[in-house]
């Protein structure tokens, strides 16, 4: 709306002060500005005294109402002001009060204008390094998740350790359990350890000892040693398919 005013609109006289130029009540300038013989013209938001009006259409009303105003008062004394002058020492003074109210709007602007670009400063300062922290935080969860599945990864593998030793070794105690047995019947001497041992090894079922040949935790030749041991026949794979 600014572009529709002369440049400088904004320090024209508000109502109040275009009224006390004329020397009238706000209410006379409002019916002057209804009957045409002014005009008021409506500045932006955030501009104070809302209404404004064009100094030169109210001197120049100032003047023919001044004029007017002499040719009806010649009865006057001379040594007495005529309106006109009255009317022009009115608006000389509205034009020094205008002068000092906007040296004072120039007087606070420059401390507010500055406290203004402190604050923009401190605050573009602070998203950056918002922007920063955030960068820094996701990199620091990275590297923990990138450690979280590394300690992962190096339980599965010790769990996988720790049961293919318990394996390894449930076997071992199994060949040193049989080779009592087989050493015993070798010469001819029933060992109720023997016995026992085998009376264990025909409870277990066959199963169990396909899983444990399969798994091939067991060195060759002992497995091999305990198949003959228990007269270990592999299944025929076309009888399987029949079944």
């Amino acid at each position: 709306m600014a572009d529709r005013y002369p440049e400088g609109w904004e320090n024209w006289p508000t109502m109040t002060i275009a009224a006390e130029s004329l020397g009238v009540s706000r209410k006379k300038l409002s019916e002057l500005i209804r009957s045409g013989q002014l005009k008021k013209y409506t500045g932006p938001r955030g501009i104070p005294g809302g209404y404004r009006v064009n100094p030169e259409e109210v001197e120049l009303f100032a003047e023919q109402l001044a004029d007017a105003e002499d040719a009806a008062e010649v009865s006057k004394p001379a040594d007495a002001p005529s309106t006109a002058e009255v009317v022009r020492a009115s608006i000389d003074g509205a034009k020094q009060a205008q002068s000092h109210a906007e040296r004072l709007i120039t007087l606070f602007d420059a401390p507010y204008k500055f406290v203004l670009d402190t604050l923009r400063d401190e605050n573009a300062a602070l998203r950056a390094e918002l922007l920063q922290m955030r960068k820094e935080r996701a990199e620091q969860e990275s590297v923990r998740e990138q450690n979280r599945q590394q300690q992962t990864l190096e339980a599965m593998a010790l769990t996988e350790l720790k049961t293919a030793a318990a394996t390894k070794a449930e076997a071992i105690d199994l060949l040193k359990r049989l080779a009592v047995p087989m050493m015993a019947k070798h010469l001819g001497v029933a060992d109720p350890r023997t016995t026992a041992l085998q009376e264990a090894l025909a409870a277990i079922p066959r199963e169990s000892f396909e899983v444990l040949f399969k798994m091939g935790v067991l060195p060759p030749e002992a497995e091999a040693k305990l198949k003959i041991g228990l007269d270990w026949r592999e299944p025929d794979p076309e009888a399987q398919a029949a079944q």
